[in-house]
């Protein structure tokens, strides 16, 4: 079983993904942050898994084996360092982030 946390219900496409994720039998969706508090915790309910505040204690988690990065494209670059850094898988819906000098960290 492959655990996966949320980072974000932001993006247009979060539900296809999420319900995409939540339709698999080998993947458990466990947690979920979002930068806005309200948002985060409503999709959080709405996908039976935690709500995660703190984005460095997601990615402390045990039961978090990947993240699926839905943010603000803006906030992209430190949040997969952040995952690449605690040895998180990382899929991101779009662009990895605006500046080849970004990418290269």
């Amino acid at each position: 079983m492959f655990h996966v946390a949320l980072i974000s219900a932001w993006h247009v496409h979060f539900k296809e993904y999420a319900d995409n994720l939540a339709s698999r039998d080998d993947c458990k969706i466990t947690v979920l942050w979002d930068n806005d508090e309200e948002r985060g915790k409503a999709a959080a309910k709405q996908y039976g898994c935690d709500f995660e505040p703190d984005f460095n204690a997601l990615l402390a988690r045990s039961d978090v084996d990947g993240v699926m990065i839905t943010t603000a494209t803006n906030l992209h670059t430190d949040l997969m360092i952040s995952a690449a850094n605690a040895k998180k898988h990382i899929f991101t819906e779009k662009v990895l982030c605006f500046t080849s000098e970004d990418a290269d960290k």
